[in-house]
């Protein structure tokens, strides 16, 4: 759904994602940053910017068809900065580039923001490539891990289908093995059942499981908060 109001909420939506990889991404949806915030809404913004802050990578909305384009993107980069996000992967998105039906206009605006990408939320144009996009962020995100995991402990691996993208898993007598590309944010938790991963020799193909002695104990089964 799109509205074109300012603030039609001050609060984050949050929705989830299907890319083009079969991940899954939950999207926030925010408002806008602007400056010099009035007081009265300062505590409403919170929310706002504390998931910007702590997202793995950035969507700049900005109206193509508005008349300020310069002036929102480069609040935004200031903003950001302040908040101590500056650093996080920023996507710029310039949306409503149905309102630009003239292709000299569209290959301008390209050329003055060449790593943007032009969309219509309202036709559904251009959309397939911020997934792609999104898909390629989330993924550079992810760290590969290869996992021991006991069997009575499946709900980690639960937690592994729901928020990494999984590439092996195979039950096996000591235990589930898994090999999968893990956010960071999930790493602390299956820190415990992680195995390193066998080095290839020189001019082989990189081993995808570990080959783990007989005797190598089992990792410990820490009781780990539920989602």
């Amino acid at each position: 759904q799109v509205e074109d109001k300012l603030f039609a909420t001050l609060d984050p939506t949050v929705r989830r994602l299907l890319l083009p990889n079969q991940q899954e991404l939950l999207l926030v949806d925010t408002v806008g940053l602007i400056r010099k915030l009035p007081h009265m809404l300062v505590e409403a913004f919170q929310s706002t910017l504390e998931e910007t802050i702590t997202a793995d990578f950035l969507v700049e909305v900005i109206d193509a068809a508005g008349a300020q384009i310069e002036e929102h993107h480069a609040t935004t980069k200031e903003v950001l900065a302040e908040i101590g996000a500056g650093s996080r992967p920023v996507v710029t998105v310039l949306n409503k580039i149905d309102r630009i039906p003239d292709a000299l206009s569209r290959r301008r605006l390209q050329r003055r923001y060449p790593e943007a990408l032009l969309i219509s939320a309202h036709t559904g144009e251009n959309l397939d490539q911020l997934s792609q996009t999104c898909a390629r962020l989330l993924d550079a995100s992810l760290r590969r891990r290869y996992l021991r995991v006991p069997h009575q402990r499946y709900d980690i691996v639960a937690r592994l289908h729901r928020t990494s993208a999984v590439l092996e898993e195979e039950a096996l007598e000591d235990g589930i093995h898994v090999l999968a590309r893990i956010p960071e944010d999930m790493l602390a938790a299956v820190a415990p059942f992680v195995v390193p991963e066998t080095q290839p020799e020189p001019g082989t193909e990189p081993a995808g499981r570990p080959r783990l002695p007989a005797e190598m104990p089992s990792p410990a089964a820490p009781a780990v908060p539920g989602d």
